[in-house]
């Protein structure tokens, strides 16, 4: 299901980008050219973006270490140079498997297909998982497996050098996904969605100290709990001591007037940035909609926050959740950049 689920994000989102040479494969209509080798990203003429961090999961529910009890997950991050993780963020613990960041194009090597902007952003989207992190159970793993519901993957383990290109006895490692023994130690390791590590996708950014962070959360929240939020900003403050620095009832108040809040991040440490900016982007209504969109609301209650188990959505749902985000990012980048003009005049 991995490869099928990766060729269908591959045709949906990456073959639009191609605006020549395009000779697709008979039966299927997939084109090998419709995707990017990872490691060649940045040097790929036909992309002049920003450096991408695509998240996904490594799955510890296996792990010994009193660490990982909880969450029975850590992060997992491909960029065009690097790709790996790391079990203990932020401190050297002795005797511990403290994970490992590989160059990518080396990593790629050991893969038994090329490593591509397509896998990637299929594992970093593989929901449908018998390991979903901190939910995971030995009992759903079990019946998921048997059930062939699986679109995370077994990879070499960049801790272990030496791994093969696959696994040497592939029953054995369905065996460990069937009972849960997965852990960071052995020659490969199990990599699933980042959501079930971390939702917003914004523990790499404060792991590198970013000035500006910005949160798009677009995920299935009606009463606005922000549970996603609460799980990152918790995390952030236990590995590297970053700091959300949240008034609630004010963040409340701002989603519900303009559909996004902007705060402080503090930064621990005498590494530079000690501060940055965060801003939050919620999936709500406030009033300030297109029509489209909101006769659209007027036809579906639950818009916007569908479930996202729904993945057969239509011309219509798709259009009115991007116009509801490009209203929502065009409305705090004016908003943000009016501030920041303000700050900036002599006087104030």
């Amino acid at each position: 299901m991995h490869v099928f689920y990766r060729n269908r994000l591959v045709r949906a989102f990456l073959r639009p980008s191609r605006i020549q040479d395009f000779h697709s494969l008979p039966i299927a209509d997939f084109s090998p050219a419709d995707d990017l080798a990872m490691a060649g990203i940045l040097t790929n003429p036909s992309y002049d973006g920003p450096l991408p961090i695509f998240n996904c999961t490594l799955s510890l529910l296996s792990s010994k270490d009193l660490f990982w009890q909880e969450r029975k997950g850590c992060s997992f991050s491909f960029t065009p140079l690097f790709s790996g993780f790391d079990t203990y963020p932020g401190t050297i613990r002795v005797g511990y498997n403290p994970g490992a960041y590989v160059n990518t194009e080396a990593y790629a090597q050991q893969w038994d297909e090329p490593l591509t902007l397509g896998a990637a952003m299929a594992l970093s989207g593989a929901a449908l998982t018998p390991h979903f992190g901190k939910g995971s159970s030995r009992p759903a793993a079990f019946l998921m497996t048997m059930l062939n519901l699986r679109l995370g993957r077994w990879l070499p383990n960049p801790w272990r050098a030496d791994a093969d290109r696959l696994p040497r006895h592939r029953l054995l490692t369905l065996i460990r996904e069937i009972l849960g023994l997965t852990t960071s130690l052995g020659d490969y390791v199990y990599v699933t969605d980042g959501g079930h590590f971390d939702n917003l996708a914004i523990y790499e950014l404060l792991r590198r100290r970013c000035a500006t962070v910005v949160a798009v959360d677009g995920g299935e929240d009606k009463g606005l709990s922000c549970t996603d939020l609460a799980t990152a900003i918790e995390k952030c403050r236990t590995d590297f001591g970053a700091e959300i620095e949240l008034n609630v009832k004010q963040m409340r108040e701002e989603l519900a007037r303009q559909g996004w809040t902007s705060t402080r991040i503090r930064y621990s440490g005498e590494t530079q940035p000690a501060e940055g900016r965060f801003v939050y982007i919620k999936a709500c209504l406030v009033g300030n909609e297109s029509l489209d969109v909101q006769v659209y609301k007027s036809r579906n209650a639950a818009f916007p926050h569908h479930s996202t188990t729904n993945q057969w959505f239509g011309e219509t749902q798709f259009e009115s959740y991007r116009m509801l985000g490009e209203i929502r990012v065009r409305g705090a980048i004016q908003s943000l950049e009016c501030a920041d003009e303000t700050r900036d005049t002599p006087g104030n």
